[in-house]
């Protein structure tokens, strides 16, 4: 992707939707090779197993698009688990990634430095710039993708390379 410097923000938006969905990709492929016991198993994190934290990363998804297209959160908790099953939730990760694309393809260009009110998961009246939770989305799937990247890896998985660069560096060759 090139960048219009009268467009950076949101071409910027884009690339990280982009790039979200390429690194999903990548890393749940390398789930899908797991058998269900290592996939299920606790594994110490924050939530636990992959399932559970992957679950984490789709709900929290799910919360802001809702917040960013005006539709009630789905979610109560940031721990739900809306998919029983990899198959499932790979599924519903697709979708979410398509929507998350759509939402910032759909922000007027100029916008993502405008206020942007919400209520938080508590019900209390928050408000940031737009781009601070566009950033937020992305920087929550990375941080939680880098979880679920240390357990493959503990199981003596080749983790893949899903650094940003590497997309962008990908997207050129």
């Amino acid at each position: 992707m090139s960048f219009d410097t009268m467009n950076f923000e949101k071409d910027y938006f884009l690339e990280l939707a982009a790039y979200n969905r390429w690194a999903n990709g990548l890393l749940y492929d390398v789930v899908a090779t797991l058998d269900e016991a290592d996939y299920l198993a606790d594994r110490g994190a924050f939530f636990g197993s992959m399932h559970r934290t992957l679950c984490h990363i789709y709900v929290g998804d799910a919360i802001w698009m809702g917040r960013m297209n005006a539709r009630p959160a789905r979610f109560k908790s940031l721990d739900a688990a809306p998919f029983d099953d990899f198959a499932s939730l790979r599924a519903g990760r697709q979708e979410m990634d398509e929507h998350i694309e759509d939402t910032v393809r759909r922000i007027a260009v100029g916008d993502v430095g405008r206020a942007f009110p919400y209520h938080d998961i508590a019900g209390n009246e928050q408000s940031v710039p737009l781009c601070v939770a566009l950033a937020h989305v992305f920087n929550h799937e990375t941080h939680h993708r880098g979880q679920v990247h240390d357990m493959l890896s503990q199981l003596g998985k080749e983790a893949p390379a899903i650094d940003l660069i590497y997309y962008h560096i990908a997207q050129k060759g």
